[in-house]
């Protein structure tokens, strides 16, 4: 009687490590048997009673461990092996962040601070991305972000990648995380530019965006909330016009514009003077506004002109040349002198020098 041994099929497989929720886990069959097939395949992924008759399956573990998966594998003769395996799937960190702050006006500087866990020794990189176009690797970073709108606040996205020292990787995505206000553009002209002390009036035309409230300072001590207004100087100079612009969540912006109030000068040269020393009209000298005490000649000339008295300082004539009282005659004058804006006037006539 002859007996037949049918061989024996020894069970093997091979695994790949990957990370939960990731791709899923690749189980390739290796069994071998001398002769014959295997018909059975029986898989356990240890994980909630899940099985499988593929030769080469896979299987998505939700969480990460180390499971005990066996594989019984049957010939077509009836014979069979087992083999158990532990098969690792590395544990992901859990992504999380906080913002100092959410909110605030163009440029709104922020940091990040990272709030991961690891679930493993460490967290070795952050890949921050703030709207898809703004990319980070710090920990914690520290960023500004702009709004270049005057008037419409702009919402970003913040998402945050960790990875652990095994590998794995987490996201986390907050949308419109972040809001940054825009800031007002502060923008206003005048009309004139510069006038004269005897039209010291402006009109100021408000050209601003995004404000809410408004406040002007004339440089002259003088302020105002209206949107825009003339307004009138009492004096000569040059005046900073400020405007400070505020919008509803409160950014601000601000300018400044020079305006010019010119002196007009005034002189009065009288035509005669009397030198008797009795106090009254004793002296003959130009008198006025807005006249600079540099730059300063005054002269007198007889009617042969000769030059009988200069000076380059604010002193009359008092009628004498080299200290004696002249005789009653007609003298020429000549006055040159530069106003407070800087303009250069000459002046010239008669005084009539009576005893």
């Amino acid at each position: 009687m002859v007996m037949e041994v049918y061989p024996l099929p020894v069970a093997s497989f091979s695994t790949t490590t990957v990370c939960e929720n990731e791709l899923p886990t690749h189980f390739t069959n290796l069994t071998t048997i001398p002769t014959g097939s295997i018909s059975i395949y029986e898989w356990d992924f240890s994980d909630n009673g899940a099985v499988s008759d593929l030769p080469s399956p896979t299987h998505d573990y939700a969480d990460s461990g180390i499971y005990e998966v066996s594989l019984i594998v049957v010939s077509n003769n009836g014979c069979r092996d087992t083999i158990v395996n532990p098969v690792k799937i590395k544990a992901k960190p859990a992504a999380n962040f906080i913002s100092d702050i959410t909110s605030g006006c163009s440029p709104l500087c922020i940091q990040l601070q990272d709030n991961s866990i690891a679930n493993s020794s460490s967290i070795v990189s952050y890949d921050w991305t703030i709207d898809n176009n703004i990319t980070l690797t710090s920990e914690d970073p520290n960023i500004c972000l702009e709004n270049n709108s005057n008037l419409n606040e702009e919402l970003k996205n913040v998402e945050l990648i960790v990875t652990n020292d095994l590998g794995c990787s987490d996201t986390i995505l907050a949308i419109d995380y972040l809001t940054v206000y825009p800031r007002p553009l502060a923008s206003f002209e005048a009309d004139p530019l510069e006038t004269t002390i005897y039209e010291p009036e402006f009109d100021f035309f408000n050209l601003s965006e995004g404000g809410s409230s408004y406040f002007w300072n004339y440089g002259d001590s003088i302020s105002s909330i209206s949107y825009e207004e003339a307004h009138l100087y009492s004096d000569t100079g040059e005046f900073d016009v400020s405007l400070i612009v505020t919008s509803a969540h409160g950014c601000v912006d601000s300018t400044i514009l020079t305006v010019l109030v010119k002196p007009v000068i005034s002189v009065y040269i009288p035509n005669a003077f009397t030198p008797n020393s009795d106090g009254d009209n004793d002296t003959f000298f130009i008198s006025g506004e807005y006249i600079s005490t540099t730059n300063f000649e005054f002269m007198i000339f007889d009617r042969w002109g000769t030059l009988i008295y200069r000076t380059t300082e604010f002193r009359p004539w008092d009628g004498t040349y080299k200290n004696e009282l002249v005789q009653q005659d007609a003298y020429i004058y000549k006055v040159s002198l530069e106003g407070s804006s800087g303009a250069r006037y000459e002046y010239k006539g008669h005084v009539l020098l009576l005893k």
